[in-house]
């Protein structure tokens, strides 16, 4: 039984990320930037998350709110990058509208950056919050992380998904 005990600790990944060099420059059908929005307030964050990324070659985004529809289009066309808005259903998640909305699309792309406007009432309102802000500045406001996290997943191509760690936010049982 100690061997199992010793085995049933949380799973902590190695990270030498800050480490690796930005070896990343921009080029077509390089980089997409997805994101579920069911909340208005991160209209905001999406445009600051794409206007000043030279990696971003398009954006894909999916809401049930004709609201968040038309006010993300507007933004979207003054910075002029190349965009898709698809009203959905609020349903499966945020994977649900990901991939049967965008899937083949997101085929075109080496890599894409997905995103939701995370907020939950089963949770404390403070880690909800410190949850998003986490995934949302490293992923998507960190251009040097996100092109130090590009040269890794080039230089390895066993690597087909990053993400921040949070255990120190949400409790390990969660990562089951």
């Amino acid at each position: 039984t100690k061997n199992i005990r010793a085995s049933m600790r949380p799973w902590k990944p190695a990270s030498y990320i800050l480490e690796v060099a930005n070896e990343i420059q921009p080029k077509s059908n390089f980089l997409a930037f997805t994101a579920h929005i069911f909340y208005d307030d991160y209209i905001s964050k999406v445009i600051d998350a794409v206007k000043e990324n030279p990696l971003i070659n398009k954006v894909f985004i999916s809401t049930p709110s004709e609201k968040i529809f038309r006010e993300l289009n507007a933004e979207l066309e003054e910075i002029k990058i190349e965009h898709e808005i698809k009203l959905t259903v609020n349903k499966g998640r945020n994977f649900g509208p990901l991939f049967w909305e965008f899937g083949k699309d997101l085929l075109d792309f080496e890599y894409f950056i997905h995103l939701h406007s995370k907020k939950s009432k089963h949770t404390r309102k403070d880690v909800a919050k410190d949850w998003s802000d986490r995934f949302w500045n490293q992923f998507a406001q960190d251009i040097g992380l996100i092109s130090r996290t590009l040269s890794i997943m080039e230089k390895d191509k066993h690597i087909g998904i990053s993400y921040p760690l949070v255990s120190d936010i949400i409790a390990p049982m969660n990562f089951a």
